[in-house]
């Protein structure tokens, strides 16, 4: 009896030891891991977040908790991940904002990009215009003609001077020969709310971004700045059905990065984990639903398609400067 209970204690000893290896092996992630949302919470660029990040965390086994950083120009997310410890426990989206207008603009003392690894792209979405039901506004024919019968009078939503969205403003009102009553919020989720609130006629964003409103009959889209039908919003037209030029095309992205320093072997993780995620059914059919594009790239496809959003986006910036609108 005695030799069995010995015989018992080793192999149960044995066991322990080779689980206990087994689950050391795993080096990372071996916690939670933080990831900071460029957007305000409630916007479209949270929502893109969590639902990312909710699919990423069955395939690495560790939670991610989001953290909301909007504001100045998209800048303060990128810019607190800049500052985190580059152990692959901080994870941040950028969005166009925290690319070219934080950058131009110089927003934030000591923002620099180059203090990022930017290892992947989740989604793109075009602009678009979008009016509250209570603004009476049915199409964007009815809206430019409302604005040149009222100048000034028409409520329309940007996310401050310089940004990506008050350029398609002004682009509308230098090309149609209008006028509105520009005024600037954060975010999309502020614009939303402002229109149930009838504090806002139109707002400046994604269609995506504006979802939960169109969908609740609240809002109507009036036009894409896209060459192609939105996928969902098919009775919304594009802006080259309309008329507009090329150059009129606009629109964000959602760009994945971490700080500079951290481990090639955990960057090269992550990429592939969230590209598979990307890539993925449930992923894929969620953006579907809101009317999100979505969008896998590699490193060298994202920092390469970056760069070039900048280098157009700061000859733009430029332009307008140039005639006093910035």
């Amino acid at each position: 009896m005695r030799r069995l209970l010995a015989v018992l204690s080793v192999v149960f000893l044995t066991s322990s030891i080779v689980i206990a290896e087994g689950q050391n092996d795993k080096s990372y992630p071996t916690k939670d891991i933080q990831f900071i949302s460029a957007g305000n919470a409630g916007g479209g660029a949270d929502a893109l977040s969590r639902k990312i990040c909710s699919i990423v965390q069955k395939d690495l086994g560790e939670d991610f908790y989001i953290v909301n950083k909007g504001g100045s120009s998209d800048a303060n997310g990128p810019s607190l991940l800049m500052k985190a410890k580059p152990d692959g426990y901080t994870v941040g989206q950028l969005l166009y904002g925290s690319c070219v207008s934080a950058v131009y603009d110089e927003v934030l003392p000591g923002y620099d990009l180059n203090d990022l690894e930017i290892f992947g792209m989740v989604s793109a979405e075009s602009d678009s215009f979008v009016a509250g039901k209570h603004s009476g506004i049915t199409s964007f024919e009815d809206l430019i003609a409302k604005a040149k019968a009222a100048p000034n009078t028409i409520t329309v939503a940007d996310q401050g001077a310089g940004s990506r969205t008050y350029m398609i403003v002004r682009q509308v009102e230098e090309y149609y020969g209008v006028k509105f009553n520009n005024v600037s919020y954060p975010g999309s989720g502020n614009m939303r709310e402002a229109i149930l609130n009838k504090e806002l006629a139109v707002g400046v964003n994604s269609l995506g971004d504006f979802s939960p409103i169109i969908d609740s009959g609240d809002a109507i889209g009036l036009v894409e700045f896209s060459s192609k039908t939105n996928g969902k919003y098919t009775d919304v037209p594009v802006c080259s059905d309309l008329g507009m030029p090329a150059e009129m095309q606009s629109g964000s992205f959602f760009a994945l990065a971490v700080p500079k320093g951290t481990p090639e072997e955990i960057i090269e993780l992550l990429a592939t984990s969230f590209k598979t995620a990307v890539d993925g059914d449930e992923f894929v059919n969620f953006c579907n639903s809101i009317g999100v594009t979505p969008v896998s790239m590699s490193r060298e496809e994202v920092n390469d398609y970056i760069n070039g959003v900048q280098e157009r986006a700061f000859t733009a910036l430029d332009e307008l400067k140039a005639k006093g609108l910035i």
